[in-house]
């Protein structure tokens, strides 16, 4: 999900800054991809197949995933996921 978010903002976002965090807290893998891109409207009836693939592999593995995006902001990816041991991590 990560690789295909990287993706996204270099073919389609003309951003200049891209930043990545990557976190654990109460149990969950906490992921944000955000850019400072051009954005995109985010209720448009067909979804470019990265997005899809993203949700659909954050389903997979029962994770939730959130998508914000505007012309003004750029565009936000966030990824939660349940950690099956966080207490091994």
């Amino acid at each position: 999900m990560i690789t295909e978010a990287l993706n996204n903002t270099l073919k389609h976002a003309n951003a200049k800054q891209v930043e990545v965090k990557v976190w654990v807290s109460e149990g969950y893998l906490m992921i944000i991809i955000k850019d400072d891109g051009t954005g995109f409207d985010i209720t448009r009836d067909s979804p470019g197949m990265g997005l899809e693939n993203m949700r659909t592999r954050a389903n997979n593995i029962g994770g939730h995933l959130e998508i914000n995006s505007n012309n003004v902001e750029g565009t936000r990816v966030s990824i939660k996921v349940k950690l099956e041991n966080p207490d091994e991590m």
